[in-house]
Formats: C-alpha cells, structure tokens, sequence
C-alpha cells in the first residue's frame, strides 16, 4: 500500500512524464509549429519548423523575430499585422503566404497557416500560436487543373 508520500511521487512521476510526452508530441508534430509572444518574437517552435528555418536546433528560434529569420522586411510585417489582429480579434486566422524559401524545383514555398491567441496559466493574452501546412504541391496542381479546363472549354 503506498503510503501519502508515495502517492503524491507517483503524481510527480507521472506529471513529469506527461509534459515530457507532450514535449516529444510538439517537436514532432507534422507540419511547421510556432509560438511568438505579444511583441511578435518567437519563444518556440517545433523541429520541423527548425528544420525548414535551417536551424540547427529549435531552441535557436527563442528571442528572434520574422525579419531576423529571412522573411524580408514585406513579409515580416504582413505577418506581424496577421498576428495583431489575431491577438486583438481572438478568432483564428487561416491565410495562404507565398515565404521566401526556395524548394528543390526552384519555385517558393506556399503554406497555409492558422494562428490563434496563446495564453498564459492566467488566461492572459501572450502571443500567437501558429500552424502551418505546406501547399506548393497542391496549388501547382490547382493552376495545371485550371489551364486544362480552360484549354478543355476552348475546344469544346
């Protein structure tokens, strides 16, 4: 029988494993992952997200902003705006960004991102909470489907 003692260590323990298996499920979540704080700076994000920044870890994103990872300055603040009004609205934003990374076919990446507030233990407002998708493939086959139509209609 385990006495008090034993019982709030196995809470421990097992509170300790939850977050580490939480942990392990972020970094390895599909798609890009993201968090930024209310000044638009970035406190984490996942190892794909990492991976596609070309960091080397995912901790090098802490304290960086949009500007600082190679967005351009256009961009940066068109994501900086998105992120604003998320945090004002409190409604998730979907958007499609053409971002400045080149793919192995020479063309840019296209993603599709949904941001929604971050809160604090508190419920107080913190940041912003991103996912993105990568799209390319399916939008280069949304513009070959459209000129095919178009052809199609023109025979026809």
């Amino acid at each position: 029988m385990l006495s008090f003692n034993g019982k709030s260590e196995l809470v421990e323990k097992t509170r300790i494993e939850h977050l580490h298996n939480l942990e392990y499920i972020i970094a390895n979540c599909p798609g890009y992952v993201f968090w930024k704080d209310n000044n638009g700076c970035y406190i984490g994000c996942n190892n794909n997200f990492a991976k596609l920044l070309r960091l080397k870890e995912s901790s090098e994103i802490i304290g960086k902003t949009d500007k600082e990872l190679g967005f351009g300055r256009k961009k940066a603040e068109e994501f900086q705006r998105d992120d604003q009004e998320v945090m004002e609205a409190g409604t998730v934003k979907i958007t499609e960004y053409e971002i400045p990374i080149q793919r192995h076919d020479g063309g840019f990446m296209i993603v599709r991102t949904e941001k929604s507030r971050l809160y604090d233990r508190e419920g107080n407002i913190a940041g912003v909470l991103g996912v993105a998708l990568d799209i390319t493939d399916q939008k280069i086959l949304e513009e070959k489907l459209i000129k095919e139509k178009e052809k199609a209609e023109i025979l026809t």
